[in-house]
């Protein structure tokens, strides 16, 4: 059965076997609750209801991958804690790509399909409460079964055309569970590092293409407590940056803390057991996914590309349109917008002759000239998109999470459902990385968001960056992919490395010889040799909040 009760069900089957050190029967449990959560995110049409069965998902899959792997069952753990990512974007991207299989070749199936979806989706938006708030009982139980015929009907009509649709691979995977050949065709694109906390240990999975298994690492120090506190700290510091006084002191030794802590039971180990390749694509899983996994001093001095991914079936779904576009166009968009009173960005004007001086074809939209709808519309004739403004994360609604444009904002909403065409999206605002901390796993932020609307690839922060090391990581990355043609992913993490390398001097010298500005500040003789030869943006504050989401 697929039911919220069932999935609940069986989280308590499996934490009473774990009790009983009953092996196979906890990941019976957990596995259980792991599908049906599978199912009914794929059931639901809208969003809310997709999202309700998906709380605590991380922890649940971090135990069906500990169990699983007391059995022997690695391929199987790998399989867990792909099942507890990403579900609701997954469904989201497996619809489209149905529905554009469906318009080549029944058009009149595929019209009725897409009708079935939205009626269905409106149902459940406006169901009515479970309990009467009109003073006349005998209008609401009208209502109510009035709205139990509709979706009774409606029920049927889908029951009929899932039938005729049950022949098409496209169908089936919308409810299928993913396969270990699919996690390994992925890891031929990029490896997949699969990381999850548990209540007793937690491990890290590598899914390769030449390997029939993945390679497993034991995490002793990655227990779901441990990773809680690590957090929660962490995420405390976060959010009070953005406080009308924020502690810049305080945060910079929460981070170091986080980066340490993190480098002793997470990416120290990896780093120091694992032959790993040039590129490796993260999947963390629960509260990992909001950490800085890659700014852990082992991981940032390993020569290693890291990006991360929602799951291993959008990098598969993605990386085909990477490689088409390796040696394509690079048509920019720049949308520029300075914000006003305190919080004005003053680096607008030499962002813009850094884009013009990379990339002279660039479409570029001013302060105030970068609207909403002149966005949306834009959108659709680039391969780059670059906003330079004001961003900025909601925790309570994940879905409002912004950036800021000349008339309003551009939520995740206004981006869900759009089709867009672009290779690359760079999110040069604080916090467009940000992902709600109640359904971590599901990746409801700005760069998921992208990811569902066909972009491979999103560049964006972990939290509130300096204007001038943003401007001069940018500027630098526009070298590395437009001009040197490197990947994008290896482009921003050649320009993070520039970044936290480079003195006051080499970065003078640079603007000089790019036509963007000076240094700006001056020193006196005094103290200029020190200042000049000092790496101002060394601290992982700088650079580490840019992280790269995709392929």
């Amino acid at each position: 059965a697929s039911s919220p009760l069932s999935a609940k069900l069986a989280v308590l089957s499996g934490g009473w076997a774990a009790e009983q050190d009953a092996a196979a029967d906890a990941a019976l449990g957990f596995g259980s609750a792991l599908s049906a959560a599978r199912r009914l995110s794929a059931m639901g049409m809208v969003r809310g209801q997709k999202e309700r069965p998906l709380a605590g998902i991380g922890e649940v899959a971090g135990e069906a991958m500990y169990w699983l792997l007391r059995l022997g069952r690695p391929r199987d753990a790998a399989l867990a804690l792909e099942q507890a990512r990403a579900l609701v974007l997954t469904d989201m991207i497996e619809r489209e790509t149905l529905v554009r299989r469906l318009r080549e070749h029944d058009p009149a199936l595929a019209a009725r399909y897409s009708r079935l979806v939205l009626q269905l989706a409106r149902t459940e938006l406006d169901a009515l409460p479970e309990s009467a708030g009109d003073p006349h009982p005998l209008t609401y139980l009208r209502g109510r079964l009035d709205q139990a015929r509709t979706v009774r009907a409606l029920r049927d009509e889908w029951d009929a055309v899932a039938e005729r649709l049950g022949r098409l691979p496209e169908f089936r995977a919308l409810v299928a569970e993913p396969s270990f050949d699919e996690l390994s065709r992925a890891g031929s694109r990029v490896p997949l590092l699969y990381v999850a906390a548990a209540g007793r240990t937690g491990f890290a999975l590598l899914v390769t293409a030449d390997r029939d298994a993945p390679e497993v690492v034991e995490l002793p120090g990655l227990t779901q407590a441990a990773l809680d506190e690590i957090a929660g700290r962490y995420l405390t510091a976060a959010r009070g940056l953005s406080a009308p006084r924020p502690g810049a002191a305080r945060w910079h030794d929460v981070l170091d803390d986080t980066l340490r802590r993190l480098d002793e039971v997470v990416m120290g180990p990896i780093t120091a057991r694992l032959a790993l390749p040039g590129q490796v694509a993260l999947v963390p899983v629960g509260r990992l996914a909001l950490l800085p996994l890659h700014a852990a001093p082992a991981a940032a001095d390993a020569d290693v590309t890291w990006t991360y991914t929602p799951n291993g079936r959008i990098v598969a779904r993605h990386a085909a349109v990477a490689a088409a576009s390796a040696g394509g166009s690079r048509r920019v968009l720049l949308a520029l917008d300075a914000g006003s009173g305190g919080d004005r960005l003053r680096l607008v004007p030499a962002v813009e002759a850094a884009v013009r001086a990379h990339a002279p074809g660039a479409t570029i939209l001013p302060p105030g000239a970068a609207t909403h709808e002149a966005v949306l519309a834009a959108l659709k004739h680039h391969d780059l998109y670059h906003f330079n403004c004001h961003g900025q994360a909601d925790q309570k609604d994940p879905l409002a999470g912004h950036l800021r444009l000349a008339d309003g904002r551009l939520t995740i909403r206004d981006l869900l459902g759009q089709r867009l065409p672009g290779r690359l999206a760079i999110l040069s605002a604080c916090e467009t990385g940000v992902a709600g901390d109640e359904l971590p796993d599901e990746v409801v932020s700005l760069p998921g968001a992208l990811l569902e609307a066909g972009v491979p690839g999103v560049i964006s922060t972990m939290w509130e960056v300096d204007e001038m090391a943003t401007f001069l990581l940018t500027a630098r990355l526009y070298e590395l992919w437009v001009k040197d043609r490197l990947a994008p992913p290896v482009a921003l993490n050649r320009a993070q490395r520039w970044l936290r390398s480079r003195t006051v001097a080499q970065f003078d010298a640079y603007l000089t010889a790019n036509g963007l500005g000076r240094w700006p500040r001056r020193y006196g003789a005094r103290i200029a040799a020190r200042k000049l030869s000092e790496c101002v943006y060394r601290h992982p504050d700088h650079w580490a909040a840019f992280t790269y989401t995709g392929v």
